[in-house]
């Protein structure tokens, strides 16, 4: 989630790379190509002081299963869809 710098209204984060170049995806479509993001591995393996390959390969096991997982039996969309 990020909040939204005018009205404070949390917005759903802007998708980005998982691992490599963390310089890879700009937050907004409307900003200065020098203003990007690290790639979601790198900041992790900041936050938990571990190698950036290990959070890659976790974060990646995770948004596989849950590309598995359905809500019920009937559900037609997986959790993470």
């Amino acid at each position: 989630m990020r909040e939204e710098a005018d009205t404070g209204t949390l917005l759903r984060q802007t998708p980005r790379r998982l691992a490599g170049d963390g310089a890879a995806v700009r937050r907004r479509h409307d900003e200065p190509d020098g203003d990007r993001e690290p790639a979601a591995a790198a900041e992790l393996a900041e936050l938990a002081g571990v190698e950036p390959q290990r959070c890659a390969e976790v974060l990646r096991r995770w948004l596989l299963r849950g590309a598995d997982l359905y809500r019920n039996e009937s559900s037609r969309f997986s959790l993470f869809a």
